[in-house]
Parts: structure tokens; C-alpha cells; sequence
């Protein structure tokens, strides 16, 4: 279907809007369905880093692996009408050795979108502090599905209100130390813009079988359809758990180079009546611009409650990313999903961004309730060459005590910085 310079027009305002054009990009942000679009197609790349371990402290920064000391490489080729690949690993030092195939994708065309083969993370939501449903610094998950790989609205006048618009469906499976083995994961996010500058998200993610639990058509069709209170009449057919909810982002220009965005996240850790209850919550707002040396900005500010049902109304403690048919809860190789900081918490950050060329830093400070509190920062420098260094450093209090930890990273760019004419040919066109 020809595409209209107004559909290239929304699509385009998308991207400005979804990249937060005025200030730098924070970590958490390379794991959105924009970024993902927007990933070079020809790239290799390794990360080589020495840590303390941060131990139980959440990683609020979104870190390369995790804040822990490793490696993780990924090498990926293809064409953008064709054949996509991408081989990645990481091996961090984690209570002994831990591996993952994370970035490691295979995809094809399909419509206006590319199905895919994958072990990655998802950043699912505007905060960038942390995901309530599917965090940037969660275990890379192993997954196939369907993403759309443009912004590119409907044609059809139906449809056309919906303004730019993403999605993403995949079905993977967890693993965990306890509770059944093969549990599947089912995800599916959407991403409208019907304003320019305002995105409206919904997510829903479902924990369906495992070893010992029905896992017939019958038992997912009742997941999908949200029959799945575990008080329901009969608990043993229970198909599963699942979380849902909804997010906004709007964006405003405020005046020459700054802008300014609000954000909230709401995700129902239960169900009634086929909807989304008992919501863990977050909001926020930043200010962003960038000033005439060519230095970017960005301050951002959030509340963020992870009881269950608690931000609105009375709280259920015990609730959050856990269920009775699941003893490891809402995780995956023993790693939560969801916010790092984890269920049946109230925290307040603040993070500062700095960008001017190769050079970024990024600073948070947080504050919650239980004796939380943590201050964190992350300086980074990329070279001519593509080389890049970078220090984080962080301090963590709880009722548990106090963790310190550092991270000293290398970024080797295995492939040449400089496109062949193979390369730049295989660039996706209008990619955002």
C-alpha cells in the first residue's frame, strides 16, 4: 500500500516524540519497541566489565549486565527486505557463572512488521527507572513473535484516529529454580499516538501450563479470555496469572529547545470483571533541552508504588508478581520482570542526564519507604573510534543493611564505525 507524506509525516513525529529528541537517552530505552526499530543492521559489538557484586541492591541505572562483572557480544547481519540475524551472549559472575543468549534474534518479514526468533530483554512503559510489567534489566527472555517495525499509521479512516502506532506479540518460556518447570510467558503491547505528542500504551503479559498444570487449548483460551481468579470454582483448572495495564506519555514543547513530558504507568496485579484491578502505579515528569554548546538535558522525577492495589485505594501486601500456582512469582531464572525494585514498595527518584558529544553522564537519587534510599551514577565516553569507557557507582540501603557497588566497563566496536556500501544499502529506510 503507497504510504502518504502524511502517514510519513505521524510516523516521523513519532519517533521524535518516542526518542525524546531534546535530551539523551537514558539505558532502560534501548530495550522500547522504538529503539528496537531503529537498531543498525550490521553491527558487532563487546562489552568486557570488572564489578563488585551489587548483591540484592535493584539495578535502577539499567546497567550492562546487570552492574556485574562479564562479557556480552553480539555480532548481527542480514538485509532490511530480508534475512535478519543477530548472535548474542553474555556470562556474568552471579553466585558462580551465569549465561544467557541475550540479543541473539532471527527474524523475518511479515506485513508491515518482521516475526522473530529471540532471547532478549523489554522495556515495556515510559518510566526510566522501571518497567511495571517487563523491565529493560530483566533476564533476556526466550521468545517467538510478530513485531511491527514501523510507525507507520492505518490508511484505512477506521483505523487512521490511532495515529503512529507499534506492537509487539511473542510466547516464550521461564525458567525458575522452583515452582513447575515450563512455564510460558504470552506478552502483547500497543503503542498509539492519536495527538501528536501524546503515546497511550496497554501491556498484558499471562503466566499460562507448566509441568503439572493444564496446558490444553481449553486452558489458554480461558487465559486469554481472563478466567483466571485462582478463588474461581474449580481452582485445579486455573489457566494461569497474568498482569495488565495501561501508560501514557505526553510530550509538550515548552519554549524553544525544552520540553516537557508526563508520564504514568498502571498495572493491574488482579482481575474483576475481565479487567485490570489492584493496580501497582507510577508518574512522573521531566524537563528537557538542550543548550547552545550542543549539550543535552534531561531531569526526570517519579513516584512509583509497587503494592498491589495500593496507589489508588486500600493495599493487598503479598500481592505483587506473586501467585499461589507459581511459587517463584512473577521471575524468570529467579530474576523479577518486572520493577527492579520489587513488590510492596513506595520509592521517590530523581535522575539528572548529561550528554555534550561522545560524553554522557547520568545520575539518580531515590528515597522510599522501609529504610530504602540509593544514590547511583554512570559515566560514560565514546572515542572517535567507537570506544567507549564507562564507571558506575552505586549505594543502596534497606532494612537489610547497606550495599555498595562499582562497575568498569569497555565498549569494543568489532565492526567498523565507517558503513561499507553494503552496510549503508542494508539500513532500513524511514527506520525511527
Amino acid at each position: 500500500m503507497m504510504v502518504s507524506r502524511r502517514s510519513a509525516a505521524l510516523a516521523t513525529a513519532f519517533a521524535v516524540t518516542a526518542a525524546h529528541a531534546a535530551g539523551p537517552s537514558l539505558p532502560r530505552e534501548a530495550a522500547t519497541l522504538n529503539a528496537r526499530d531503529a537498531e543498525p543492521i550490521v553491527h558487532a559489538e563487546l562489552t568486557l566489565a570488572g564489578a563488585d557484586d551489587p548483591g540484592r541492591s535493584p539495578d535502577l541505572l539499567g546497567l550492562p549486565l546487570q552492574g556485574r562483572s562479564g562479557l556480552q557480544a553480539r555480532v548481527a547481519g542480514g538485509s532490511a527486505d530480508g534475512l535478519r540475524w543477530a548472535l548474542g551472549g553474555s556470562v556474568a559472575d552471579q553466585h558462580g557463572q551465569r549465561s544467557d543468549l541475550d540479543g541473539t534474534v532471527l527474524s523475518l518479514p511479515l506485513g508491515p512488521g518482521r516475526l522473530y526468533a529471540s532471547v532478549e530483554c523489554r522495556h515495556w512503559g515510559p518510566s526510566p527507572f522501571g518497567s511495571l510489567i517487563l523491565d529493560g534489566s530483566a533476564r533476556a527472555l526466550p521468545a517467538v513473535g510478530w513485531r511491527k517495525t514501523s510507525a507507520q499509521p492505518f490508511e484505512w479512516p477506521g483505523l487512521a484516529w490511532m495515529g503512529p502506532w507499534r506492537t509487539d506479540f511473542f510466547a516464550g518460556r521461564t525458567r525458575n529454580d522452583v515452582g513447575p518447570g515450563g512455564v510460558k510467558l504470552l506478552g502483547w503491547r500497543l503503542e498509539i499516538e492519536p495527538v501528536q505528542g501524546l503515546v497511550l500504551g496497554g501491556s498484558r503479559t499471562i503466566q499460562w501450563g507448566g509441568q503439572g498444570r493444564p496446558q490444553t487449548p481449553g486452558s489458554l483460551l480461558r487465559a486469554i479470555a481472563g478466567f483466571d481468579n485462582f478463588e474461581a470454582p474449580n481452582p485445579a483448572a486455573e489457566p494461569g496469572n497474568q498482569l495488565a495495564g495501561f501508560d501514557a506519555r505526553w510530550t509538550l514543547p515548552w519554549g524553544g529547545p525544552w520540553r516537557l513530558s508526563l508520564h504514568g504507568q498502571a498495572i493491574g496485579e488482579d482481575e474483576a470483571g475481565h479487567l485490570p484491578s489492584l493496580y501497582l502505579a507510577s508518574g512522573g515528569a521531566e524537563v528537557a533541552t538542550r543548550l547552545d554548546d550542543g549539550t543535552a538535558l534531561r531531569l526526570v522525577g517519579e513516584l512509583a508504588d509497587t503494592m498491589a492495589g495500593r496507589a489508588f485505594s486500600d493495599g493487598k501486601p503479598g500481592a505483587a508478581y506473586r501467585h499461589p500456582l507459581y511459587p517463584a512469582g512473577y521471575r524468570h531464572r529467579d530474576a523479577l520482570l518486572g520493577h527492579p525494585v520489587g513488590p510492596d514498595a513506595r520509592l521517590a527518584s530523581l535522575a539528572l542526564a548529561a550528554q555534550r558529544g561522545g560524553a554522557r553522564v547520568l545520575l539518580m537519587a531515590h528515597r522510599g519507604d522501609q529504610g530504602r534510599r540509593g544514590l547511583a551514577g554512570d559515566w560514560r565516553i565514546e572515542f572517535d573510534a567507537g570506544l567507549a569507557l564507562g564507571v558506575a557507582a552505586s549505594q543502596w540501603h534497606d532494612a537489610a543493611g547497606r550495599e555498595r557497588a562499582l562497575q568498569l566497563r569497555i565498549e569494543i566496536p568489532l565492526s567498523s564505525l565507517r558503513a561499507t556500501p553494503a552496510a549503508r544499502s542494508a539500513s532500513p529506510a524511514g527506520s525511527s
